[in-house]
């Protein structure tokens, strides 16, 4: 069995609840229209009246000397979590879940004649 402690702390620091992705298509100047994903709360904000917002995307326009800046913006805790959650993490969990339950249905079936 794995030590999952560091992962877990991360996710009770982050923001709790579900968490959903939703896309906002955009138009171009290019042609192909432009897809903005972005992750907020399954739950309406109590003041906002809408998602809770986890991760923003936002552009700073510039100046002549700047060019444009695309950002991302979300709690230090959430850009923990999402790292730390990532596919060998996930996958990690998975197989570890899998072998548990394996190994319960095998003590299960053995030990069927006492019950």
């Amino acid at each position: 069995m794995s030590d999952h402690s560091k992962l877990k702390k991360l996710a009770e620091a982050a923001t709790q609840g579900g968490w959903q992705v939703i896309e906002t298509e955009l138009p171009c100047r290019l042609g192909l229209p432009h897809v903005e994903r972005r992750i907020f709360t399954t739950k309406d904000h109590p003041q906002l009246k809408a998602p809770y917002p986890v991760v923003n995307g936002s552009v700073a326009l510039g100046t002549d000397e700047t060019p444009v800046h695309h950002m991302v913006s979300m709690t230090a805790e959430d850009a923990a979590f999402i790292a730390a959650a990532n596919p060998a993490a996930v996958l990690a969990l998975i197989a570890e879940n899998k072998s548990l339950r394996e190994d319960r249905d095998g003590l299960l079936e053995a030990g069927a004649h006492l019950l």
